[in-house]
């Protein structure tokens, strides 16, 4: 059981990495973007309440 798991949860972990290189540019280069705007915004927002 405990073993069956481990194996899934170590297949998982391994297809995300893949994935993650894989658009590993494209989501830092897009992300970081639009996570610092809304960041930004969403802190403005916060020290005006």
């Amino acid at each position: 059981m405990s073993q069956d798991l481990i194996e899934t949860i170590g297949r998982i972990v391994r297809q995300g990495m893949e994935i993650y290189q894989i658009l590993n540019p494209y989501l830092i280069g897009r992300f970081s973007i639009i996570f610092l705007i809304y960041g930004s915004r969403f802190f403005m927002e916060l020290k005006k309440v």
